[in-house]
């Protein structure tokens, strides 16, 4: 069984003002720890940064409307090699 069998990493939806930037932890469905050594790369580097804890930090434009939804994906490489997209 595969690390990404046995996780299941997620965000929260998050809100904030244009301009601002909003964190977002990563959390686990079922409480489980992410294991150590696992890696996670943003889809969209310049507007979602992610840390290497899985915690992202999102920078919403200063054009930006009121439900405007900003998304993106975050790639979750575990130690064994398997990955998976975690939207955001």
């Amino acid at each position: 069984e595969q690390d990404k069998d046995i996780y299941t990493p997620k965000y929260e939806d998050g809100h904030g003002n244009p301009g601002s930037k909003v964190e977002i932890p990563l959390t686990e469905e079922n409480g489980k720890k992410i294991p150590e050594g696992t890696t996670f790369e943003s889809d969209q580097p310049g507007v979602i940064t992610v840390d290497k804890d899985g915690k992202v930090t999102v920078t919403i434009p200063e054009g930006a409307k009121p439900g405007d939804k900003i998304t993106g994906k975050v790639l979750v490489r575990y130690p064994d090699g398997s990955t998976e997209e975690v939207p955001v």
